[in-house]
């Protein structure tokens, strides 16, 4: 029974884009007489660039729509089989398996590979290799080799073994009995249990599903498989959910049409071929899951041998119409290999078509309407999942996480000799908030909540992929500053937040001590840390840290506060994990100043040697450092070291805010001056360079004499 389509707000529409031929202008013309083509970001600079199997072709991607001229990677006596890339060694970067041969090519870092050894790996004996897939068999976070082999036993899995060999481990001990010869394999979790199948495609076909221990089961029969053998071992088959429920249906070439499983959701299938639009005739042999058009539906190109080829846009209620003459992607050059993937990064998903009868040629999206959205997916390698994230299942949610909206799986190979890049691409409105699910191939799983695409980024090399997020496997804190900052001010004073999330399920409580120095404040006081719990239900809940500046008088200018970050609990993962700190930027509302007081608001004094008046100073702010102020009076007043001697007022950091008094008395010097004034000048001398030179007022004293008239005053 057909399950209705979700249709993702803001996306539907009638714009369903436009494919342009830019083979030539992109530097990856001349690729004729081939079958398999791989996407992969080999360089880890952002840009998945592009291998053929046609004398073994490898173009990076210069990031600007173009290709460098291409890399051989090695000569081949037969070169037109499939590549697949994958991080066999967990370092980071992505190897090439290349089936025919085989050659495995290890990734040496800098654009260089260096060609393996099969004897000396564990890849010898074999000697009609078809299209192989990476696949972790056994769950222990080495990506395996499953490949087809068109002589006897058939297949072939080949155990990494995490020191750069394999061992071959026979179809006896997997349950992989009987074993025809094959020439094709397809790997995915069609079950949604956890753990990944094989669909195996040569004299026969057969569905391996895992139970999960390293061995399989037969159940071709009661899955209700029942595509043809190969023809010739041209035919392809592909895995996606293109009803968006939730299970993987399966499109499997033939050489007399396109067949289209819908997956029951139950482990079997049923064939809707006939009622859903897409019953064709002929050799048929790639295909390949797509939302080109962004519209929230998995669409589907199907190439033809001896035919033009087939774009079926998905039509949202269960049926598709053909759009590839419409769209200018009907290639008509015997077809072999097809796959898809936003090579120039500008949201959409463009197509790269392998013929072995005419060029290959690759076909920009136009459609640029802005509603992607890009999940990459990490392991954490040895004892997890492979670090690529080869075998990892993406479900995007929305917000409150009680609708599925699609799924996509991170695979080891698909379609016919071909491979998409080792990221989840999916149309959607990019403003509105989803909850992201990653399920990896070791069981775990990891929740991000909140999600707005418009809102996300990550960068890999020199790259800032938009619309995207990173999710990783490996025991980690999801640190997120608001507006990628952290700023307070201590006028007001002012708060800033930041979220803390647990990157994935721990097995135990999890507290993370959030200790600021002494210039912010947490809501515990200055300097006072505060404590954030995670458990196994609430760890991927993000909770705020709210930073408020401390208005501390200090002249610190423009300066910074520190927050550090403790990990602490009973699962190992986590217990002292390491976490950024985040550095708090602030603006300082204290300026360096002396305040003068007089009394009374001037100052005076009679000769009379008991007369005395004062005035005091107090610092605007505490200094760094001491602050030295000197008053230098004329010979007319005294402050108390003699006529015309300066004294000195010394303010710390600790007594800053405390007046210091001068006072003042005139000297009687029997002259006669009637009303007259003296001058105290005054400098201001620090190591804190906001104090240091500060002008200061001087004051001028009235002075009545004693040796004439007697002036009134204070």
């Amino acid at each position: 029974m057909w399950c209705c389509a979700i249709v993702i707000a803001g996306v539907a529409g009638t714009a369903h884009g436009q494919f342009t031929d830019i083979t030539a202008s992109a530097g990856v013309n001349g690729v004729t007489g081939t079958y398999g083509a791989a996407w992969g970001d080999y360089n880890n600079d952002g840009y998945p660039d592009l291998w053929v199997s046609v004398d073994n072709k490898l173009f990076t991607n210069n990031g600007n729509g173009t290709f460098s001229a291409p890399q051989v990677l090695s000569s081949s006596d037969c070169c037109k089989r499939a590549g697949h890339w994958g991080d066999y060694d967990n370092d980071g970067d992505l190897d090439l398996l290349h089936t025919r041969g085989p050659y495995l090519y290890r990734n040496d870092g800098g654009g260089t590979f260096t060609t393996q050894n099969n004897a000396a790996i564990g890849l010898s004996g074999l000697t009609n290799l078809g299209d192989a897939g990476w696949i972790d068999y056994n769950e222990d976070g080495w990506l395996d080799i499953w490949g087809p082999d068109g002589t006897s036993p058939g297949n072939h899995v080949f155990r990494n073994d995490g020191d750069g060999t394999f061992t071959d481990q026979g179809v006896d001990a997997l349950g992989l009995t009987p074993s025809s010869n094959g020439e094709t394999t397809v790997v995915s979790d069609y079950d949604a249990d956890g753990h990944t199948d094989v669909l195996y495609r040569g004299d026969s076909v057969v569905l391996w599903r895992s139970n999960g221990n390293g061995t399989f089961t037969n159940t071709t029969a009661a899955a209700g498989i029942l595509l043809a053998g190969q023809d010739g071992g041209y035919n392809g088959t592909v895995f996606g959910d293109y009803d968006n429920d939730g299970d993987l249906d399966l499109a499997g070439a033939e050489s007399t049409g396109l067949t289209l499983y819908r997956n029951n959701g139950n482990g079997s299938f049923t064939d809707v071929t006939a009622t859903v639009g897409v019953d064709d005739g002929g050799l048929f042999t790639g295909v390949a899951w797509a939302d080109y058009d962004h519209d929230g539906d998995l669409d589907l190109y199907a190439a033809h041998r001896d035919w033009p080829n087939h774009l079926w846009r998905n039509n949202g209620d269960g049926t598709f119409t053909d759009v590839a003459a419409a769209l200018g992607v009907a290639d008509a050059g015997a077809t072999y290999g097809t796959v898809f993937a936003d090579f120039d990064l500008d949201g959409d998903l463009d197509l790269f078509v392998v013929n072995d009868a005419g060029a290959s040629r690759l076909y920009r999206n136009d459609l640029n309407n802005g509603n992607y959205f890009k999940v990459k997916v990490t392991g954490e390698g040895a004892g997890g999942s492979p670090r690529d994230g080869t075998g990892s299942r993406v479900e995007v949610w929305n917000s409150t996480a009680t609708t599925l909206l699609a799924v996509r799986e991170i695979t080891g190979g698909e379609g016919y000799g071909s491979h998409p890049p080792h990221i989840a691409h999916f149309g959607l409105d990019p403003a509105q908030a989803y909850t992201v699910k990653v399920t990896f191939t070791s069981g775990k799983q990891s929740v991000r909540s909140g999600v707005i695409p418009q809102a996300e980024s990550i960068v890999i090399g020199p790259t800032v992929l938009n619309q995207t997020i990173e999710v990783r496997e490996a025991a980690g804190v999801d640190l997120v500053q608001s507006g990628g900052t952290t700023s307070v001010s201590e006028t007001g004073p002012t708060a800033d937040t930041y979220t803390l999330a647990l990157l994935t399920q721990p097995t135990a409580d999890v507290t993370i001590t959030v200790d600021p120095d002494t210039q912010t404040d947490l809501g515990a006081g200055a300097g006072t840390a505060v404590v954030l719990t995670f458990t196994p239900a609430n760890w991927n809940t993000a909770q705020v840290v709210t930073v408020t500046a401390v208005d501390d008088g200090a002249i610190e200018g423009n300066h910074t506060s520190t927050i550090t970050h403790s990990v602490a609990g009973a699962d190992p993962d986590y217990n002292g994990l390491v976490i950024s700190n985040v550095t708090v930027s602030l603006a300082d509302n204290d300026v360096a100043g002396v305040t003068l007081s007089q009394t009374g608001g001037l100052t005076a004094v009679h000769e009379s040697p008991t007369d005395t008046d004062t005035y005091s100073f107090v610092l605007t702010a505490e200094p760094i450092a001491d602050v030295i102020l000197t008053a230098d009076p004329d010979t007319q007043t005294d402050l108390g070291a003699g006529p015309g001697q300066p004294v000195t007022l010394v303010f710390t950091s600790a007594d800053w805010s405390s007046p210091q008094v001068v006072t003042v008395r005139a000297v009687n010097d029997a002259v006669v001056e009637d009303l007259h004034t003296s001058n105290i000048t005054h400098s201001v001398a620090s190591a804190d360079a906001g104090f240091n030179g500060l002008v200061v007022s001087t004051v001028t004293v009235a002075i009545a004499d004693d040796d004439g008239s007697v002036p009134g005053g204070g």
